[in-house]
C-alpha cells in the first residue's frame, strides 16, 4: 500500500513540474503562455503601454478576497487541463 501512494505522490509532483504549475499560483503574466493558444495576445500586451499599469490576473480573475482569488485560479486550471488533455480547445479565444 505503501508503495501505491509513494508512486501517486511521486507522479503527481512529476506532472506538476512538468505542467510548471507553480507558476499559476503567481500574478507573473508568463503563466498565461504556458498555452501556445495566448502568445499573440501575451506578446500585444507586452509590447503595449498597458502592461505598465495592468497584468492578465488583475482584470481576468476575482480579487474580493485571496480564497476566491485561489478558487478561481484552481478551478479554471482544472478546465484547461481537461480541455488540452482532451486536445478540445478552441483555435479562437473569446
Amino acid at each position: 500500500a505503501s508503495l501505491v501512494i509513494a508512486a501517486f505522490v511521486g507522479l503527481g509532483l512529476y506532472v506538476a513540474f512538468l505542467s510548471n504549475a507553480t507558476s499559476y499560483l503567481s500574478d507573473d503574466p508568463q503563466a498565461c503562455i504556458n498555452c501556445h493558444l495566448m502568445t499573440p495576445q501575451y506578446l500585444t500586451w507586452k509590447h503595449s503601454s498597458h502592461r505598465e499599469v495592468a497584468h492578465c490576473n488583475d482584470c481576468h480573475v476575482p480579487h474580493s478576497s485571496a480564497a476566491s482569488k485561489y478558487f478561481f485560479k484552481a478551478k479554471d486550471g482544472l478546465y484547461h487541463s481537461a480541455i488540452f488533455t482532451l486536445r478540445a480547445e478552441p483555435q479562437v479565444i473569446r
